[in-house]
């Protein structure tokens, strides 16, 4: 087992200072009691890798010198990034397509789609949470576009009609 140096995400919605997980797991000697401590980061993602805190390598370049450690199932590297949530307010809405979706998005539009995997996600409240908050029940959200022919046009009728076909399905 390998001490890991994890990187933390300083998001607005996180809870500020101590009040919240993020901070206290983080291993910061000095934790500043206004700033919001939003997500902590393990695993090896670009944008906040994690190292090997006795070594001082990154976890991915640990990996590629032990890769026997990650098992048969992950021989290219560590396909998820595990997070430790300390919410303060609340998050914006967010979607996360399938792989193919994924790699669809990716190849029409990446700025706003900046990576080709998908994202599949598992939450484990440590502390009380309200997760998945304000979502309709499928025939409301049909019958809410059909009410707005905006909307309507720019879903298209194609996928409106996939939309009530799955939905009859159910």
């Amino acid at each position: 087992m390998q001490r890991l140096e994890c990187t933390i995400q300083k998001y607005k919605w996180g809870k500020k200072g101590l009040d919240g997980l993020v901070a206290q797991l983080s291993g910061l000697i000095k934790v500043e009691e206004d700033e919001s401590y939003a997500e902590l980061w393990m695993g090896t993602h670009k944008n906040g890798p994690s190292k090997i805190k006795n070594e001082g390598i990154l976890l991915s370049e640990y990996f590629e010198k032990n890769p026997k450690v990650l098992g048969e199932h992950e021989k290219k590297g560590l396909n998820f990034l595990f997070k430790v949530l300390s919410v303060g307010s609340s998050l914006s809405v967010q979607s996360h397509p399938t792989k193919e979706q994924a790699i669809y998005l990716h190849s029409k539009d990446p700025k706003n789609y900046p990576d080709a995997n998908h994202k599949p996600e598992l939450a484990i409240a440590l502390t009380e949470f309200e997760l998945l908050c304000g979502f309709r029940k499928p025939e409301e959200i049909l019958s809410n576009i059909k009410l707005n022919k905006e909307i309507e046009e720019i879903i298209g009728e194609e996928e409106i009609q996939k939309f009530s076909i799955k939905m009859r399905r159910k």
